[in-house]
């Protein structure tokens, strides 16, 4: 019997009598503790602990909720078996410290800061050892989050994002319902000799199981990434469609057309309040891009969805460094690499042609001679998550460029504001910046429809 069949057994032995949401919860853990094991297992201490230092060494002002997975870490490596046992205990410490706090904003952020520094280059092109340590500390922070629900007895709530309060939390259902709680009594059902076919039945679960696990885990993986900027005004932007796990081969990813990413610091407009969405018929690769821009941490980011026909991916790009993250980027598949190239300069040239003045190239030159629509959301900006009838909501107005009257002129502190967020201002222009605004909101009546 190998380690993680051992570790299995032990579980259903010990555990099989909680709560069916209590056990999901440890079965995570477990495999979360067993594939941070494999990990640790190929590096050696002291390259363990100098790595996983360095990536948050530019955040060290985070060390009260970094270091205790830096510890997690280190004995995983040097008591394995107390590090698969406790890490359940380890985790529901944590989630207290966390929701006390209201901490969840910056634990996020841990954990795209760790996801940025991780697939700043991708990993095909660093040593093993930085790759084990890496995934190691990735799936750690990844599985912590399951702790954080607000409904912990409902394992099919997905925290998507925190509203601009920065104590509230936005959740919804996971794409695929009770999967995982399928999948164990399935487990169950196998240990007892009984037949499975009835469990995938009683909970319609159609398809392979395996593929539907990792389409999943793929969904649940982007939108995790993207919990620090995703609030009510830009939920809309979520997935809604799970990515295929297998895409065929054929489909051509390579293009021509590109843009040099520091041109973003010299631009001259901004998306419309509400943003943007392109659509394009007839394409094989895109069928609709949907972009909006936040104000975050001191930048311009560009959030866009970009749908394809095999399924939907969330991206974000920074305007002021440059980087630019999708799902696919810490990928080892040559597909998965070529895709994210493509849609990398997909996206920027279609953000490039909306906020750049000198973007010549057609809307149907880049898109392959395709038909594209596009659609600017302006007006008033839009809650699009947790409306309620009488309540009093906080807004963030992102920044724009705004003409001055006749005679007046920009004053230095927003001249210097612009030119850090990228800003080129006219001498009759200013740049107006990102603030929060309480709005009274009354909820609209809704039509049934039988």
């Amino acid at each position: 019997m190998s380690e993680m069949e051992k570790y299995v057994d032990r579980l259903f032995r010990k555990y099989s009598a909680v709560p069916m949401e209590t056990f999901v919860l440890m079965h995570r853990t477990l495999g979360t503790a067993v594939s941070v094991l494999d990990h640790v297992e190929m590096v050696d201490f002291a390259a363990l602990t100098f790595t996983a230092y360095g990536v948050f060494a530019d955040h060290r002002d985070y060390d009260d909720l970094i270091r205790p997975f830096e510890r997690q870490l280190e004995l995983a490596k040097v008591k394995p078996q107390d590090f698969v046992y406790k890490l359940h205990d380890f985790y529901q410490k944590m989630s207290v410290k966390i929701k006390k706090n209201y901490d969840f904003l910056r634990l996020y952020e841990i954990l795209a800061f760790a996801m940025d520094r991780a697939f700043a280059t991708p990993l095909h092109q660093q040593s093993e050892q930085n790759v084990h340590i890496y995934c190691a500390y990735m799936d750690l922070l990844m599985q912590f989050t399951d702790y954080l629900h607000p409904d912990w007895k409902n394992v099919n709530e997905l925290i998507v994002g925190i509203k601009v309060d920065g104590t509230t939390l936005i959740t919804q259902d996971e794409p695929i319902p009770n999967l995982d709680v399928a999948a164990i009594e399935m487990k169950k059902a196998a240990r007892a000799g009984k037949n499975i076919k009835d469990i995938k039945n009683k909970y319609g679960i159609s398809g392979d199981l395996v593929e539907l696990v990792n389409k999943l885990r793929e969904y649940d993986n982007n939108v995790i990434a993207m919990v620090p900027w995703i609030n009510e005004y830009t939920y809309d932007l979520l997935p809604e469609r799970l990515m295929e796990v297998r895409i065929k081969e054929k489909v051509d990813f390579g293009c021509s057309f590109e843009i040099n990413k520091e041109r973003f610091n010299r631009r001259r407009r901004t998306l419309p309040t509400n943003g943007a969405k392109i659509r394009v018929k007839g394409n094989d690769k895109i069928e609709e891009l949907y972009m909006k821009e936040l104000f975050h941490a001191d930048a311009i980011y560009l959030l866009c969805r970009v749908r394809m026909p095999f399924g939907d991916l969330l991206i974000r790009f920074n305007s002021k460094t440059g980087d630019f993250f999708s799902p696919l980027i810490g990928s080892d598949s040559g597909l998965a690499i070529k895709m994210h190239r493509y849609i990398e300069k997909v996206v920027l040239w279609a953000y490039g042609k909306q906020v750049l003045d000198d973007i010549a190239v057609e809307w149907g030159d880049c898109f392959e001679g395709e038909v594209v629509e596009r659609q600017s959301i302006g007006g008033k900006l839009h809650a699009v998550y947790g409306k309620h009838e009488g309540e009093l909501e906080d807004r963030t107005i992102n920044g724009y460029v705004r003409k001055l009257p006749t005679g007046h002129h920009a004053s230095e502190e927003a001249k210097e504001r612009a030119e850090l967020l990228g800003y080129e201002l006219d001498s009759d222009e200013t740049y107006v910046q990102s603030f929060i605004r309480s709005t009274w909101v009354v909820r609209k009546k809704e039509c049934y429809v039988p």
